[in-house]
């Protein structure tokens, strides 16, 4: 009788050490994810990184996400923003959703807001302004762009641009 019941004890110590583990197991695969949905362990470096990947990869709601992470995580950072319009640029792009180009334009003029001289959300938020057919409100950001860097590598589009805007007032 007690070589049976050392036996029971035995199997249930054996089961219960297997199920310890397969819970350990569970875990350890888990936390990193849990940590990356709930914990503020990413900086706003690897957001971006993690972000720009997404973009890359066409998955702009995830690139959304990680980029407004990003932004709230360090809010004078000028690029999140920035990199968040685009986001937003091609998610209304494949959309057509009006509420996608507004986060857009928002997004540019907070990274410009936070930074006057960023020449990409200059540009961006001018191209963006005169796709909406708002040209002469994209004049002065696009002018602004060649001020700062009069080099600019798209300097006769930009050009363009403000020609033909001037051109329609």
């Amino acid at each position: 009788m007690n070589k049976m019941k050392a036996s029971q004890k035995r199997k249930f110590q054996i089961r219960a050490l297997i199920a310890f583990s397969i819970v350990l197991a569970m875990t350890a695969t888990l936390i990193p994810g849990l940590i990356f949905l709930f914990g503020e362990t990413q900086s706003a470096d690897e957001l971006i990184r993690m972000g720009s990947s997404s973009f890359k990869e066409g998955n702009y709601d995830r690139a959304i996400d990680l980029y407004a992470k990003a932004a709230k995580k360090d809010p004078l950072r000028a690029e999140a923003h920035n990199l968040l319009g685009m986001a937003y640029r091609m998610k209304y792009r494949t959309t057509n959703n009006p509420k996608y180009r507004e986060k857009e334009v928002q997004s540019f003029k907070k990274a410009i807001e936070i930074d006057p001289r960023n020449v990409s959300a200059l540009v961006n938020l001018g191209t963006t302004l005169y796709d909406m057919n708002k040209r002469q409100e994209a004049v002065p950001y696009l002018r602004k762009a060649l001020e700062i860097q009069p080099d600019h590598p798209d300097r006769a589009q930009i050009e363009e641009l403000i020609e033909k805007a001037s051109g329609s007032s």
